[in-house]
């Protein structure tokens, strides 16, 4: 990762019980973003996601497009992978294995 990223280390947990929580942790993230050129997030953590928490990470993919910053999401654990890939999301999500 270089100097011109920001990291954001997901919780073992990211279901529609945690989302708000951490949809504030990413707005944050985007409102810090200043000259950074690319967000990398690291999933290696997680241990339980939903669609809910692949949403937020959708969206915050989305922004990273919408501010012209890349995104990434790397070390992603096996539970992401499964979700990820049951959910045609892996290439979305920009998943680096």
């Amino acid at each position: 990762m270089s100097q011109d990223s920001i990291r954001y280390e997901c919780q073992k947990e990211m279901t529609i019980k945690t989302c708000e929580s951490i949809h504030a942790d990413l707005l944050k993230l985007l409102e810090n973003a200043g000259d950074n050129k690319e967000i990398v997030v690291d999933a290696n953590a997680v241990e339980s996601i939903d669609t809910t928490g692949l949403q937020l990470l959708l969206a915050l993919g989305k922004a990273c497009q919408d501010i012209h910053i890349g995104f990434k999401v790397i070390h992603p654990s096996e539970c992401f992978n499964e979700r990820a890939d049951l959910m045609g999301l892996t290439e979305k999500l920009a998943v680096v294995r």
